[in-house]
């Protein structure tokens, strides 16, 4: 039997509409261990709403899923 423990931490974006480029799933935040996205595991985001910012929120006129 093989047991394994990482421990990391994890940095939480303030952006709640950032999706991960590979996969498409939402990226929370990213690991201290290795800076990829968490929680996927991958590298490469971006922000599906344009006019997000940390003031203002979201101004987009349409809505999000």
């Amino acid at each position: 039997m093989v047991v394994r423990t990482h421990t990391f931490t994890v940095y939480e974006y303030a952006d709640p509409y950032l999706k991960c480029t590979e996969c498409g799933d939402k990226v929370t935040g990213f690991r201290s261990d290795n800076q990829h996205n968490y929680p996927c595991n991958h590298i490469g985001m971006e922000s599906s709403c344009v006019s997000w910012s940390p003031v203002d929120g979201c101004t987009c006129k349409d809505s999000h899923g």
